[in-house]
């Protein structure tokens, strides 16, 4: 068994080459082109190249030391991964500042920020259940960092996984100690396939399908035989590297790349064509890459003119600074265009190469010489490259705050506090209350929570709500009678019907279902009918705020007259209605400020300033229909 150390230069244009690959695959994937759709299998090429080149780091530490230093693999990735991922976080939070809508764009904007400059964005967009796939750019800026978040995950786990085997082998013998590694990576890598198989198809339930789905996806659980795979080929070349020098030449070279290129374009046409999974498609991609870095020392492509192209060459270098700025021109398109075309997509992903290139020049490379610096600055320029775009982002979910009171852009979540109105079953007031109220709805039910909340706390009343995903969760209860046991005193419903977001048999039997509940929990039923709808609503930008014009009422009763008389028609004989256009509107006008404050968050939801002006005639209805 040889130790000398391996000798890193003999790999490093092949895997800059497959880096490359990888990016291009996932770029393109972005590109609107529908052709590339199934590009997104980049990343798995990623992972396993990432575990091939970090074995490999490992396996010659220790063939040059006998040790592997902990603090020097941490370092060693910290100033790697953090600088060109901070050059983007404060590049686009330049872009948030003076650009992206200071409405709650800007908050999930920081919220996802902050989850990528700590490691957790996987995490942050499992428990948010952002499937990858459904998103849009322009409000998830930093949907991308899933897989930073998981790569950085595993580089904090495998050289500690390796300090502890470290612990229990004596023997001083590399050997001993790469056997050792082979089996614990071997098994948690057998681990991790059998896990995301038994997740995936449902062999076990845990939580929900759609909890099980998102965790494949993004848990570092379910990914880690990726990277796993790419060590254990370290391993295998550090120990046969004497027995495969033999090149595979000519024609079966020619036959055998040839069948991978063929075998991995199919997997690229089959998810294309929707006939392989995303989970399908990945895993299959991950063994076509390991396969093609485990024959990588017989087929001898480092002098291939075309791997060693300066262009490929300079994209694989590259490949991350390129990674991370493709997603902030796809956000950006998305943002400004709503939709953007393909020509707009593609021109701005070719723009994009402009700030990952100066990245790659002017950040990654200087900052990779931090690491031989004295400990002392090494850890102020660490602490810097946390501390300064933390603050940065913090004083922009300050001023985003500022920007919407002045604005009146001011949500109901500002003033709700002690529960999750979105998304549980909540209650305000006493439980020996001597009345009892329900709320259920979508989101147009949320936005009447705070009136309803003041009401109760100081009218002696309990307020039960559920509303928007919380009510979703909940219809089906409503139907079989078994929500919330106990009667009600008023039941109150509120839909969103003048967006056409609903059927109208939808909205029929929203209608039906509730005017039996009511009248099972001997409650009277109160419909809130819905508010005006601003069809061509601009969202407000620092750069330039929109102009707020009055909406003629006329057009809004048309607009609603339909829904309004199916609500109607389909209620039971008993059944109350409250009008909100009264108080939203004058006989000729519908109000879209007031007091210079915006009455609307957006196209359909009003502000806490539209709630003031709801509130006084709404609290009456209440007081009427209660007693």
């Amino acid at each position: 068994m040889t130790t000398d150390p391996i000798p890193h230069s003999e790999i490093f244009p092949e895997i800059q080459f497959l880096r490359a690959i990888a990016v291009s695959l996932v770029v393109l994937s972005h590109s609107s082109l529908a052709l590339w759709s199934g590009g997104f299998v980049g990343v798995d090429v990623f992972f396993v190249v990432s575990g091939y080149v970090i074995g490999l780091s490992l396996i010659n530490e220790r063939l040059r030391t006998s040790t592997n230093s902990l603090k020097l693999f941490f370092q060693r990735r910290f100033f790697r991964i953090f600088p060109p991922l901070v050059a983007v976080i404060i590049g686009s939070s330049i872009y948030a500042y003076f650009i992206l809508s200071f409405d709650k764009s800007q908050d999930y904007f920081v919220q996802q920020a902050r989850a990528a400059l700590f490691s957790y964005s996987n995490f942050f967009f499992i428990f948010h259940k952002m499937d990858y796939f459904l998103q849009n750019g322009n409000s998830i800026f930093f949907l991308h960092t899933w897989s930073l978040g998981i790569e950085e995950q595993f580089y904090l786990l495998i050289p500690i996984l390796i300090w502890i085997v470290s612990r229990f082998v004596r023997n001083s013998d590399h050997f001993n100690h790469f056997r050792v590694w082979n089996r614990v990576f071997a098994t948690l890598a057998v681990i991790s396939f059998l896990t995301s198989l038994v997740l995936k198809f449902n062999i076990v339930e845990v939580g929900t399908t759609e909890f099980r789905q998102l965790f494949v996806f993004y848990s570092p659980v379910t990914r880690a035989w990726e990277f796993l795979i790419g060590i254990l080929l370290a391993l295998q070349w550090n120990r046969n590297r004497e027995r495969i020098q033999k090149q595979i030449t000519g024609r079966w070279k020619f036959a055998f790349l040839a069948g991978l290129f063929v075998l991995q374009t199919g997997i690229l046409l089959s998810s294309h064509r929707g006939l392989l999974s995303q989970f399908g498609s990945s895993s299959a991609t991950a063994v076509v890459t390991a396969i093609l870095i485990f024959a990588l020392p017989r087929l001898a492509i480092q002098q291939n003119r075309f791997v060693n192209h300066p262009v490929i060459q300079l994209v694989g270098n590259a490949s991350y600074s390129i990674y991370l700025w493709h997603w902030i021109a796809v956000s950006i398109g998305e943002d400004m265009f709503h939709p953007p075309s393909a020509y707009q997509t593609l021109f701005l992903l070719t723009l994009s190469f402009v700030p990952a290139l100066l990245s790659y020049q002017f950040v990654e490379k200087p900052f990779r010489r931090v690491r031989d610096l004295r400990g002392s600055t090494k850890l102020a320029i660490g602490l810097g490259l946390v501390c300064i775009p933390f603050l940065i982002l913090s004083a922009l979910l300050v001023t985003a705050r500022s920007e919407r009171r002045d604005y009146g852009n001011v949500y109901a979540s500002s003033v709700l506090d002690g529960c999750d109105f979105l998304n549980e079953i909540c209650k305000v007031g006493s439980p020996q209350a001597k009345k009892k109220v329900l709320i259920f709805g979508d989101s147009h039910a949320y936005q009447l929570i705070p009136i309803l909340k003041s009401y109760a706390e100081s009218n002696d009343v309990e307020l039960t709500t559920c509303a928007k995903f919380c009510a979703s969760e909940n219809i089906s209860n409503i139907e079989n009678n078994s929500f919330a046991p106990g009667n009600f005193d008023l039941v109150i419903t509120v839909l969103c019907t003048n967006a056409n977001i609903y059927t109208a048999e939808v909205q029929t039997d929203f209608a039906k279902v509730f005017a039996k509940f009511a009248t099972l929990r001997n409650a009277k039923h109160l419909v809130f009918l819905d508010n005006p709808y601003l069809d061509e609503f601009v969202a407000p930008r620092r750069i330039k705020r929109p102009t707020l014009l009055p909406l003629l009422r006329s057009a809004q009763e048309d607009l609603r007259r339909e829904a309004t008389s199916r609500w109607i028609a389909d209620s039971s004989a008993d059944t109350a209605f409250y009008d909100p256009f009264d108080a939203l509107c004058d006989k000729e006008f519908c109000f879209t400020e007031v007091d210079g404050k915006s009455v609307y968050l957006d196209n359909n939801h009003y502000s806490m300033a539209g709630s003031k002006l709801v509130e006084p005639s709404f609290v009456k209805t209440l007081q009427s229909l209660l007693g």
